[in-house]
């Protein structure tokens, strides 16, 4: 719904508008430029629509933190997403990264994350933020450590030296 469109005093009890309705296209035009179109209504009765156009500069899209480190046994933390280009959705393709939505009250919306537990090597994902028809609004970086050491390969895996001696580069 258009979040920045409000209606006061269009109707008192001797009037025949008493109630006007947002329809439900709300559209981004262009950079700046968002419209809502309004149903009006006297009683059950339509009576006609006006579209309502507004011009202005929309601000950047913001996600913070950027990134965040959770420990080896999982965790949980959350994520606000700042953005006109509402409604706003979470994914990832990362099957140990769970996304789910919280407090939704444009222009700030809170996502959690959750991670589960990880007895491997230290892991990084990603979730990505996209708003109102498809919009980028922005990713952040999920990094978990890890509870086992890295593992190091030595090529050649053996050497060999006479009885002098000798250098070689592994």
């Amino acid at each position: 719904p258009a979040d920045w469109l409000t209606f006061e005093g269009y109707g008192t009890s001797s009037d025949s508008f008493k109630r006007a309705y947002l329809s439900s296209k709300y559209d981004r035009v262009s950079s700046g430029t968002w419209t809502a179109t309004v149903d009006w209504y006297s009683g059950n009765t339509y009576l006609g629509q006006t579209t309502v156009v507004r011009d202005g500069t929309i601000p950047p899209s913001t996600v913070t933190p950027s990134s965040r480190t959770y420990t080896s046994t999982g965790g949980s933390g959350s994520f606000q997403v700042f953005t006109a280009y509402s409604p706003v959705s979470a994914s990832t393709s990362d099957s140990w990264i769970t996304v789910t939505s919280g407090t939704m009250n444009t222009p700030l919306f809170n996502f959690n994350v959750t991670t589960a537990s990880n007895s491997g090597q230290e892991r990084r994902g990603t979730v990505t933020f996209t708003g109102y028809q498809n919009v980028s609004i922005g990713s952040v970086e999920i990094i978990q450590n890890g509870t086992a050491a890295p593992t190091m390969t030595f090529v050649p895996s053996s050497l060999s030296y006479t009885g002098s001696g000798g250098t070689e580069n592994v």
